[in-house]
């Protein structure tokens, strides 16, 4: 098993961008998540990346908007309140996958169960475990 953890708002994958002479390219924001990604999964792997087919979970913890009174803050925080609102979860799961392609896995399509979650928190991170199966 191999967990780790990313510090910081979540940044989900951004839609690829395209120059008039055709070039395609990934948004720096998205391309900047995926480097501190990949770097806290090489820090968590302790061998060459895993072959096999893998279960992987991943929770997003979001920040609580300031904007809300503190008493929402606290039923946010005690997950009364979800995390209904955009990034949605599967643009913020393709930009944990992809930094760990090459690094946790050879590459994405190794994943044949995935558990997602997102809620608030007053420290936002995002929680990764990767089991073999």
């Amino acid at each position: 098993m191999i967990s780790f953890e990313i510090e910081g708002i979540p940044v989900p994958k951004g839609r690829s961008r395209s120059t008039r002479s055709g070039h395609h390219y990934t948004p720096a924001k998205t391309r900047a998540y995926e480097q501190l990604v990949a770097l806290r999964a090489r820090e968590a792997m302790r061998g060459p990346p895993l072959e096999g087919p893998l279960q992987v979970s991943i929770w997003f913890f979001m920040p609580i908007p300031a904007s809300w009174s503190h008493a929402k803050h606290d039923r946010a925080h005690s997950g009364l309140i979800k995390h209904t609102v955009k990034p949605d979860l599967s643009n913020l799961a393709k930009s944990i996958e992809d930094g760990m392609n090459g690094f946790v896995y050879r590459d994405d399509s190794q994943i044949v169960a995935l558990h997602l979650g997102k809620r608030y928190s007053y420290t936002p991170v995002v929680w990764v475990e990767v089991i073999e199966l």
